[in-house]
């Protein structure tokens, strides 16, 4: 291919409109961990739990987004950020 139909080629790619112009949008989410336990007592054992998985595979602190009462006892759920 010569210079000139080089330069004519880039040329028009270069003139094509702004539409059609392509935007890669990600939603992205963070990691989370559930941990179930059976007492109330145990939840501050659970956060110190999810604080290690965090720390481990994300190099982050985990944080309680979510606590539910199960049948037989709790689940908290954490994020990791």
């Amino acid at each position: 291919m010569s210079k000139l139909s080089m330069l004519a080629a880039a040329a028009a790619l270069l003139s094509l409109p702004a539409a059609c112009t392509v935007y890669n949008t990600t939603e992205t989410t963070e990691p989370t961990v559930s941990f179930n336990y059976t007492q109330a007592e145990e939840a501050e054992q659970v956060a110190d739990k999810a604080d290690d998985y965090c720390d481990d595979r994300y190099d982050t602190d985990a944080y309680l987004i979510d606590t539910d009462k199960t049948s037989g006892g709790y689940e908290a759920t954490f994020a990791c950020r």
